[in-house]
């Protein structure tokens, strides 16, 4: 399975494929706060207080499940000013999730399945030009689903993140059922934080 986000984002009628079509969320930085929060990897492996920093994060919905994954443009971890992303690590906990091998056309098999909480990869980058200060970012599922598809361009080009409307989405996840987008649609309505899709220099709204 492949999902060509630039081919997408290209198409001259794609305004209006998106509004019939696909459901955009914002996870703000308190929710994230809270999956970081119960997360084992936090307590363990951040080198640096977490609550200093940005972690929103985007879910953009299709109407048959399928959820694309990215960060927001305002996460810490693009921030070129002061630092530099070096690498994106999809070996979490011994598990590499570009192993990941989904099969089958209408019934899906094979992925890997996440929480909530289940991390997709972790960022990796460089502080203010010092080599030898490294500080690793944490990239959240952010909702519970099968990875169908993570985002192996990351591997070879890093910098591609940077594009994180477009061509650096983390992953594409589908979910089981409705339950978990009602669910975070609830969130959402209840907290007048979360804020619509952005977009910068760097990117192109989805």
């Amino acid at each position: 399975m492949n999902i060509d986000i630039v081919s997408i984002n290209n198409s001259t009628s794609f305004l209006s494929v998106r509004k019939r079509y696909y459901k955009e969320y914002v996870l703000n930085n308190e929710k994230m706060i809270g999956i970081i929060e119960k997360s084992n990897f936090f307590n363990t492996e951040l080198n640096y207080n977490y609550e200093d920093y940005c972690f929103e994060q985007y879910i953009i919905q299709h109407h048959n499940g399928l959820c694309i994954v990215g960060l927001m443009d305002n996460h810490s971890a693009l921030n070129q000013e002061e630092r530099k992303i070096t690498r994106i690590n999809f070996n979490v906990k011994g598990k590499n999730r570009l192993d990941n091998k989904v099969t089958g056309k209408r019934k899906k098999r094979g992925g890997t399945w996440l929480e909530e909480g289940s991390i997709i990869c972790v960022v990796v980058t460089t502080e203010n030009g010092d080599d030898k200060d490294i500080r690793e970012w944490p990239i959240y599922t952010g909702i519970r689903g099968m990875l169908m598809q993570p985002n192996s361009k990351l591997d070879q080009e890093p910098s591609l993140l940077l594009k994180s409307l477009t061509e650096g989405f983390v992953a594409i996840i589908k979910t089981k059922d409705y339950s978990d987008i009602e669910k975070l649609e609830n969130e959402i309505k209840n907290n007048k934080k979360h804020n619509d899709l952005k977009r910068n220099n760097n990117n192109e709204e989805i």
